[in-house]
């Protein structure tokens, strides 16, 4: 399962700076022996929930209790207290007698049918928390207060007025006005809407692609800062339905119903209340000066929108909506007729020339049947939308073009090209009914080969395997349009590369062969998209040594700027899997980072997702975990945005570097089905690298020559398979079997003579060395070291010196092994890579050397909070800037710093980088 957009969210809490720093603040005093209360005020979906969660996440080492108020068990004494103390009852028996009789006969546990006495009961609870806190620090978390039944919510406030010296925090979280108010009186911390910088961060979390800043005020606007609003309207701002000039879908798409109660206030307003109110909900970007003339055209003003002002439904000066659902039940709950009327009017008040797209949106919309002056129209604003980025918008729009066209032939060429554009952006089930469109309408043998094409394509993104075939397609296409077809044998080698091993007809190697063919019969011999075609099938056909000349003439006009108008981000993301293929990791930098670019500005989700998950990599192999984790985090968004139905990986290969076999583990599970569902082999040898690479690094080489045999088992799955090769020579070497190495050794070398960069030459030297004994070697590992020096690969090279450090002090040259093994237990651990670290060290305690480590001996009673504050101390990061990462407090930073140094046994933040660092303190043996 990858990291869901939610969890993101939930972890960063967008704009909640000042609550986290007070909340941070309250714990740290708790944990200090300092009973600490807080009542949270704020109105439903304001966030009080996340801020709750959040604390529940950083309160290392407390006892966390937790209470959920229920509007179905609000009648029932007694019942949000048994949630509090029944993790407790097995001390209810030290309890003095009366208050532990008390006690259970208000969680119903008594037996003489008597009522409780509720001071006695309070007593109890006190008498509980206070013997939790002594323990450990305790964390009681009370959400939804005001939903409590009175009993419990009454001992809950006697409990918080007598906690004194106890380690003990109650964060109570309530409405803003409960109808009665027990926690009056408490320190409160109210939690308000988000600012609108923050809530536009939230919403372009949750919906990437270009969104147009007229919607985006609009409904940053109208939700009022609330993250639940804004988290629900996202779902209907989906990424075919906003981007570009305008928004293009209908403006009440949203995912949930309406609640009835909205509906019924909408329907009992005055009629001329309901038509205001509808102009209001079909103007995209809330701009007042077009509403009120448009109504006024329809007769109607401001008095007219009194009654619904009255009833809290719109604020007139704005000519806004207070919550974005209102205008959803506006629009979906009108009769077609009232729409187009509404929309009518909008479009006379809007210049057509000051504002083109949105005069001929509104006219889309007032149209009721065929107006091909409309349809051309919107067929130059879909052009102005594709210019700027719109790519999602230019799709809708060219939907809606598709809905005033009467000539079959022009129908049928409009629904073509938007179908093409809805299935760029990722939005495959409207992708499909426009091709149906197409396919009804049209007619002619380009036609029907476009069509073919478009349907292979559609397959190919869900992993359909009978469905038509992209190399058909492109067969189809090449005598009639080869410039097109040569992209159609570009998609159909980068979809032959996901399935990998798990395509049932058209392989990488097939393709490959059908790429070269067409290559051969091309005439386009200076075109660099040709060479790197021709590159590609080479390289998997006949191996590196053929295919390397023109993969780098192509990569070197890629990276000259020589780059198709027509889909860069397509031939951008092959040239960067054809850089990491060719090993040059400078090349794949510059592409990667240009496809993600292209790829965002075009609104070109899905080759997005690609980018993302290689540019994941190429910061692993740099030994830059944090970017990783935040390219794999907006990965997993992406392809949360796009319902695609290949699992994202870039979790996964973040786990694997980290050494995190239990969330491996869990990603494997998780993914696993997906991956073969949708005939993703590309998945496959990932999860067999990734593999191979945890297990090298928790020395269990068995199971890393297993992984990596299985990762490198098709030279044709380009580039992973060869990556694998590495971790396959150095398993097979440290498991004792350094034959069953060699094979894969020879295919690094071969890559190596092909590619000529330092990476290549690097990891062919460091193959070399592992089926090496002596001053073989021994050359090798210098040879690795030194080309891998020349690289920002520092992963790659920490390796190197831990690789040549083993094999150091297996040569008894131990002085020399420490050097080695020292340099690389300092690397991982800055980097993070805990797994290859904690190898290291052993490796160092081996050669003689007592080395700390942080799950262990001093370290070992370090939080996980309070290790991420000694890393970026030893970073060199201030406490202000320790604490805007971390959403604490400076003073927090400089709380938790004293117990780090207390606990480490240094003095100064310069020992910190030392102590857990993995900094040395030699020992000889013997």
């Amino acid at each position: 399962m990858g990291t869901r957009t939610a969890e993101v969210l939930g972890q960063d809490l967008v704009g909640r700076e000042r609550e986290l720093h007070v909340l941070d603040d309250l714990l740290a005093g708790a944990r200090a022996g300092h009973a600490q209360v807080v009542v949270l005020r704020g109105d439903a979906g304001v966030g009080k929930t996340a801020l709750l969660r959040r604390l529940e996440v950083v309160a290392h080492g407390c006892t966390v209790l937790r209470v959920t108020g229920a509007r179905s068990e609000s009648g029932l004494a007694y019942a949000g207290l048994h949630q509090l103390v029944a993790p407790m009852s097995s001390r209810f028996d030290r309890l003095p007698r009366p208050q532990a009789a008390a006690l259970r006969a208000a969680l119903g546990l008594g037996d003489d049918g008597r009522a409780p006495d509720p001071f006695l009961v309070g007593l109890a609870v006190l008498g509980l928390l206070t013997d939790s806190g002594a323990r450990r620090p305790t964390v009681c978390l009370v959400d939804d207060a005001h939903r409590l039944d009175p009993a419990s919510i009454d001992v809950l406030a006697f409990v918080c007025r007598r906690l004194a010296g106890d380690a003990v925090l109650v964060a109570l979280a309530t409405s803003t006005w409960p109808e009665s108010d027990v926690l009056e009186g408490f320190p409160e911390l109210e939690v308000t809407g988000l600012a609108d910088r923050d809530a536009r961060r939230l919403l372009q979390t949750v919906v990437p692609g270009p969104l147009d800043d007229g919607v985006l005020r609009r409904v940053v606007s109208e939700a009022g800062g609330n993250p639940r609003v804004l988290l629900d309207v996202s779902h209907g701002l989906a990424v075919d339905r906003l981007g570009g000039g305008i928004a293009t879908g209908a403006p009440g798409a949203r995912p949930r119903e309406v609640p009835t109660a909205l509906i019924d206030r909408i329907e009992r307003l005055p009629e001329p209340a309901r038509r205001l109110l509808l102009v209001v909900a079909a103007e995209p970007r809330h701009d007042p000066v077009a509403i009120w003339r448009a109504a006024s055209s329809l007769g109607l003003g401001p008095a007219d929108a009194a009654p619904a002002e009255a009833d809290g439904l719109l604020d007139v000066g704005g000519a806004r909506f207070d919550n974005p659902l209102v205008r959803s039940a506006v629009y979906r709950h009108a009769a077609a007729d009232e729409r187009r009327a509404a929309h009518q009017a909008l479009a006379g008040t809007t210049d057509p020339e000051l504002d083109p797209d949105r005069h001929v949106w509104h006219l889309a919309h007032a149209t009721a049947g065929y107006d091909e002056d409309v349809a051309v129209a919107l067929e130059r604003s879909a052009e102005r939308a594709v210019a700027h980025g719109g790519l999602a918008a230019a799709a809708a729009i060219r939907e809606l073009a598709v809905g005033v066209t009467r000539e079959p032939g022009l129908r049928a060429e409009r629904a073509l090209r938007a179908a093409e554009d809805m299935l760029r952006s990722g939005a495959l089930a409207r992708a499909r009914q426009l091709l149906a469109v197409a396919e009804a309408t049209g007619s002619g043998t380009r036609h029907a080969a476009d069509v073919y094409r478009l349907r292979a394509h559609l397959a190919a993104l869900q992993g359909d395997q009978e469905a038509e075939s992209l190399l058909a397609a492109a067969r189809r296409l090449e005598p009639v349009d080869p410039t097109r077809a040569r992209t159609v044998y570009r998609d159909a080698f980068a979809t032959a590369l996901v399935r990998g091993r798990l395509a049932r007809r058209d392989g990488v190697v097939a393709v490959a062969r059908a790429v070269g063919a067409a290559r051969a019969r091309s005439s386009s011999d200076d075109d660099p998209t040709c060479a790197l075609l021709g590159g590609l099938a080479s390289t998997v056909v006949s191996g590196p040594g053929e295919g390397a000349p023109e993969l780098r003439a192509a990569l070197d006009a890629f990276v000259g700027g020589a780059v198709p108008s027509e889909d860069p981000a397509g031939w951008l993301a092959l040239a960067t899997l054809a850089a990491g293929a060719l090993w040059d990791d400078a090349v794949w930098r510059d592409l990667s980072a240009r496809t993600i670019t292209v790829a965002r500005a075009n609104g070109r989700l899905p080759v997005l997702l690609d980018a993302l998950t290689s540019r994941t990599t190429l910061e692993l192999l740099s030994g830059d975990l944090p970017a990783a984790q935040l390219l794999a985090r907006e990965a997993a968004a992406v392809a949360t945005a796009t319902h695609g139905e290949h699992p994202s990986s870039g979790d996964l290969l973040v786990a694997a570097w980290r050494g995190d076999e239990h969330e491996v583990a869990a990603l494997v599970v998780d993914d696993a089905g997906r991956a073969a569902d949708s005939g993703d082999g590309a998945w496959s040898t990932l999860r067999s690298w990734s593999s191979a690479v945890l297990h090298n690094a928790r020395r269990d080489h068995a199971r890393a020559l297993a992984a990596a045999e299985e990762g490198s088992a098709h030279p044709e799955e380009l580039p992973v398979a060869t990556w694998s090769a590495v971790e396959l020579v150095e398993a097979a070497a440290r498991a004792g079997a350094p034959a069953r190495g060699r094979d894969a050794a020879r295919r690094v070398a071969e890559v190596a003579s092909a590619s000529g960069t330092d990476w290549a030459a690097g990891a062919a030297e460091l193959c070399r060395a592992l089926v090496s004994a002596g001053t073989e070697a021994e050359k090798g590992y210098r040879g690795a070291i030194d080309r891998l020096s020349r690289t920002p690969l520092r992963f790659v090279l920490a390796r190197a010196h831990l690789l040549y450090g083993e094999w150091l002090r297996g040569a008894d040259r131990r002085a020399d092994a420490r050097e080695q093994l020292g340099r690389a237990h300092e690397m991982f651990a800055e980097m993070g890579a805990q797994g290859f670290a904690d190898r290291a060290r052993r490796e160092l305690v081996a050669a003689g050397v007592h080395a700390l480590r942080r799950s262990g001996a001093a370290a070992t009673e370090l939080t996980e909070q309070e290790a991420e504050i000694a890393r970026l101390t030893a970073l060199g990061h201030t406490n202000p800037e320790i604490a805007a990462r971390l959403f604490l407090s400076p003073r927090t930073v400089e709380w938790h710093l004293r117990k780090i140094f207390s606990k480490l046994g240094v003095g100064s933040r310069k020992e910190v980088r030392k102590a857990i660092g993995w900094a040395v303190e030699e020992r000889m043996a013997g």
